[in-house]
């Protein structure tokens, strides 16, 4: 009987802690505007769209270079061999 008393206790006290919380919070959900919050997921959505288009080019470019190094590389090295021999 007593522990029924002290859990009825704590469940009421623990309830309304949460509905002050809920009752404080209120104010700040009435100022978010649902427009600007869709609007904001866009403009990130958009920045990472562009984001990963650039670190696409950026790789298609260094794989480019790196080609291009290579190639260049193997010329030289075969150039100095021929030379040397």
């Amino acid at each position: 009987m007593f522990l029924n008393i002290i859990l009825i206790i704590i469940i009421v006290v623990s309830l309304s802690i949460i509905l002050s919380i809920i009752f404080k919070k209120l104010p700040q959900l009435n100022r978010v505007d649902p427009e600007k919050v869709t609007e904001y997921q866009e403009e990130t959505r958009e920045e990472e769209i562009i984001e990963e288009k650039f670190k696409r080019d950026v790789e298609k470019y260094l794989t480019k270079v790196s080609k291009i190094s290579i190639l260049a590389i193997s010329i030289l090295r075969s150039s100095t061999n021929i030379s040397i021999n």
